[in-house]
């Protein structure tokens, strides 16, 4: 017969367990809660954990946080280690699950093992560079997009303006940029800029500027600057590190990023150009392409985001599983449930989550119900990155 056991306690260093009628104001670095429960699961069967919040699914069984499985003293332990920065009650509950990648979108696939009270007491974290802009009710203020020629030395020049050959970008400038001279704006980089903006390419768009304004008139983000890198006819060997020729001509594309675009956009647009302000993102070969960023430019980008990275490719899942990436680099992963790799996504989120990543602090992972590997499905993904890259924060 399973038999479950089930803990919840605060993943804190000398902090007692709290439960509903704690008291005390935990740092924000204290806000971590560790899950963990005992069961013997069958064969393609996992523990869940989902509850009210946002962070723990909002109860919507497609959107529970499947929990790591280890062996302990010989029995099948699931744990997971969730950042959640709201305090007061919570309801939780752990749910067992058929965890093929075909299933999990399915919202009869799930029975409840157990129902729980939690109850976390948060502090503020304030941000004094966090950007404020006025929205009038029902109305959506607009950002800009205005292209550029980078020039470089580097890599394959896609456009020719005036005589002057380089690699051609598009910047997105927030909302209120013009009308706010003293603030300074996060900057998210993006791979195959022909797909981000308006109508995008021949494979569709990302509309990343109108994801950008309505989540900025929501406040569901910090405003920010998108830069949008066009790919060439070099993609591949651009983006993916595979063979020799392939590692000199991706170490080069890296190098114009941060050598030779970022420097420029530091120069030419009021920006926070530290690492904890610098993201990455990019989608199949271009997820691979943000992943070698971090583990190569960690001192430049301190956020990655790979949406349906092509992990059969190179040697990336390998330095990945070593532990490559440093600590300080904030992930966000996510696959479609429809011919999407989703499974090798999974697997490494698992590995990261044992190695001591924690969910929605320094690790975000989405899975998207009837997504393919398309442009529609990383703009409907693309909301989930923006808000766990550039959270609006208290103060």
């Amino acid at each position: 017969m399973n038999k479950l056991n089930h803990y919840i306690s605060l993943f804190i260093t000398l902090i007692p367990v709290l439960v509903c009628g704690c008291s005390g104001v935990p740092a924000p670095s204290e806000r971590t809660v560790h899950f963990s429960c005992s069961y013997e699961t069958g064969a393609h069967e996992a523990v869940f954990v989902t509850g009210e919040t946002p962070e723990l699914g909002g109860n919507d069984i497609t959107r529970a946080l499947k929990m790591v499985p280890e062996i302990d003293d010989g029995s099948l332990r699931w744990s997971l280690n969730v950042y959640i920065p709201r305090g007061g009650d919570i309801k939780y509950k752990y749910l067992l699950r058929d965890d093929r990648i075909d299933r999990l979108c399915d919202t009869a696939n799930g029975k409840i093992l157990s129902m729980n009270d939690l109850c976390i007491s948060a502090g503020g974290n304030p941000r004094l560079d966090a950007v404020k802009i006025p929205v009038k009710t029902g109305e959506i203020y607009r950002g800009s997009i205005t292209g550029y020629v980078i020039e470089t030395q580097h890599i394959t020049a896609t456009e020719n303006i005036n005589s002057k050959k380089g690699r051609g970008v598009q910047v997105y400038l927030p909302p209120g940029y013009y009308e706010h001279p003293q603030a300074r704006y996060p900057v998210l980089y993006m791979h195959d800029g022909q797909n981000c903006f308006r109508e995008g390419g021949p494979f569709g768009s990302w509309k990343a500027e109108q994801v950008a304004d309505q989540l900025i008139a929501d406040s569901q983000i910090e405003p920010i600057i998108i830069v949008a890198v066009d790919n060439s006819p070099d993609r591949f060997a651009e983006y993916v590190p595979r063979f020799s020729r392939d590692h000199i001509v991706n170490d080069n594309y890296n190098l114009f990023l941060t050598g030779e675009l970022k420097p420029w956009v530091d120069s030419h647009f009021r920006t926070l150009p530290d690492p904890a302000h610098t993201a990455i993102l990019g989608s199949s070969l271009g997820g691979i392409a943000s992943l070698i960023a971090g583990l190569d430019y960690s001192d430049t980008y301190g956020i990655v985001g790979a949406m349906s990275p092509s992990l059969w490719t190179g040697t990336t899942m390998r330095r990945l599983l070593r532990g490559e990436l440093p600590g300080s680099v904030r992930l966000y992963l996510d696959a479609g449930d429809s011919n999407d790799g989703a499974e090798a996504v999974f697997f490494l989120r698992d590995e990261l989550l044992r190695r001591g990543r924690v969910l929605n602090n320094d690790l975000a992972f989405e899975l998207g119900c009837q997504q393919r590997h398309n442009e529609a499905a990383w703009h409907a993904r693309l909301p989930r990155f923006l808000r766990f890259a550039f959270p609006v924060r208290a103060g």
